[in-house]
């Protein structure tokens, strides 16, 4: 999956990565038989124009990095 999403950003392709999904339910609309395992669903596509990416991250610095661990 990941070599899919390096491959389609050296071509221009966004890519991503998803999981959280219904497994059955989107077996059942992708018509997969049973005896597949899906274990991630990667989207691809262009970005429009006009979209801007705000990078923030999910944790303050201070939240991921201790103290205990520097000294």
């Amino acid at each position: 999956i990941q070599n899919i999403c390096i491959l389609a950003d050296a071509k221009g392709i966004s890519s991503l990565i998803m999981n959280g999904y219904d497994e059955e339910e989107l077996c059942r609309v992708f018509h997969i038989p049973c005896r597949f395992h899906v274990s991630a669903v990667v989207a691809l596509g262009y970005k429009s124009p006009d979209y801007v990416q705000f990078m923030q991250p999910r944790f303050g610095f201070e939240k991921m990095v201790f103290d205990s661990v520097w000294n």
